[in-house]
């Protein structure tokens, strides 16, 4: 479950019905701004994404118990390319400096 940097994707992936919903839960709320977030652009897509995921969490779909820190140690010969969605990034991910 990682941190995809498109909202439809997260959605898509963690509240519409599928391997991490898999019960197809949902309620009057998300039923609302899902549709929004899919088909929407700019402005509109961003405050939808922003209801929902407050939504969620009041709600307490999600209860994160961990997270671990984005950390990289190198001793200056490898050059490391953040990930996103990863704490840590794969290894094709990873070259020699230079």
């Amino acid at each position: 479950m990682g941190q995809a940097a498109s909202d439809w994707i997260v959605v898509n992936e963690l509240v519409t019905p599928g391997a991490f919903n898999m019960f197809g839960t949902t309620d009057a709320t998300v039923q609302k701004l899902v549709p929004r977030i899919r088909g929407g652009s700019g402005d509109d897509a961003k405050q939808a994404a922003t209801d929902l995921n407050r939504h969620l969490v009041e709600d307490g779909w999600f209860l994160p118990f961990y997270r671990m820190s984005y950390l990289h140690v190198s001793d200056g010969t490898v050059e490391i390319t953040p990930q996103s969605g990863m704490a840590v990034p794969s290894i094709y991910n990873y070259a020699p400096v230079g």
